[in-house]
């Protein structure tokens, strides 16, 4: 068993999957996994199994080109990414990276200040932080870094954040939205969350973007008479129709799904590059919904919808797509 030791790898992020993959990552091919997830209680065995399985590369490995995007859409310029990058790959292992995937948790004590997180093992008072798939420049987040005991939290509450192993971020609980939210439309429900705390290179050259509105909108409870009626109305809860959902699973369009959101990030990225605004080209932001959609429809159904220049353009095999530097319809 792992448990209770130190992570084997810190910062790592594994070896690269085939283009046939479109989704891993987000979309990039490429996955990463933070090295807390293997202080897990398996037996050796099973421990060899998941090493071997994932493939994890012991060198020190460069951002994705999802969180490279971001940045450069945030104010890094071409060769402030190139050298971080070059400086990721030839740092001496894994453990000398300023950047790392971490598991995101809720404050188990609701005493971090708003806005702000918590990573045990990371240096500095302030982190960049985003969630994978990371479309919009909103996406990424600059936090404040908790260092030191907030007067709010007991000294035996801090003491049990210290105890931490690297890879788990700790997120506030306080303030109107939740800070997960903030962070690439994320939760905690097992979601990594990019995290670098580089400030040679990246942290002071970014200019973060304003939080994307809030998509919650929390209609007004209805007039206590009313809600008994809608409660009487809705009557028993349905059992779950398992015919239904072998039915979908077997479907061809649920089968065909993946290479759907493959189709639209491919555009995206397309768009992107050849379009002068970037990650905030309107096209490109269009198509940032419309594959945050298609992944949502993959797990919860439902459909994207796109203009007709961008359905048009959506069809057309990528060798033949005509993109318009500066938009405009086909």
């Amino acid at each position: 068993s792992l448990r209770g030791r130190q992570p084997l790898v810190q910062g790592a992020t594994l070896r690269e999957l085939p283009d046939a993959w479109p989704q891993a990552d987000g979309g990039t091919g490429a996955r990463s996994r933070p090295a807390a997830a293997l202080a897990a209680p398996l037996g050796a065995s099973a421990v060899s199994a998941v090493w071997q399985g994932w493939q994890a590369e012991p060198l020190p490995t460069a951002p994705s080109e999802m969180v490279l995007r971001v940045w450069k859409a945030l104010g890094l310029s071409e060769a402030q990414v190139a050298a971080y990058c070059e400086r990721s790959l030839g740092a001496s292992s894994p453990a000398a990276l300023t950047h790392a995937s971490l598991s995101g948790v809720a404050d188990p004590f609701a005493s971090l200040p708003a806005g702000s997180v918590f990573a045990a093992g990371v240096p500095g008072s302030r982190l960049f932080v985003t969630r994978f798939p990371c479309v919009k420049p909103a996406d990424g987040r600059v936090l404040p870094l908790v260092t030191r005991r907030p007067q709010s939290m007991l000294p035996s509450q801090w003491e049990f954040l210290q105890r931490l192993p690297f890879g788990m971020l700790v997120f506030s609980v306080r303030g109107e939205r939740p800070l997960p939210e903030v962070c690439g439309q994320g939760d905690l429900d097992g979601d990594l969350y990019f995290a670098c705390w580089d400030e040679a290179i990246v942290l002071p050259n970014l200019s973060p973007r304003a939080p994307s509105p809030n998509p919650r909108v929390l209609p007004k409870p209805p007039p206590p008479a009313l809600a008994i009626a809608l409660r009487a109305a809705a009557g028993a809860p349905r059992a779950l129709d398992l015919a239904s959902v072998y039915a979908h699973l077997a479907d061809l369009e649920t089968l065909h799904a993946g290479r759907e959101i493959g189709r639209v990030y491919r555009l995206w990225e397309a768009v992107v590059a050849q379009r002068r605004l970037g990650m905030d080209d309107p096209d490109a932001l269009l198509l940032a919904d419309a594959y945050i959609q298609a992944l949502d429809a993959g797990k919860h159904g439902g459909d994207h919808l796109l203009p007709p220049h961008l359905l048009e353009l959506l069809a057309q095999p990528p060798s033949a797509r005509n993109i318009r530097p500066e938009g405009g319809r086909v």
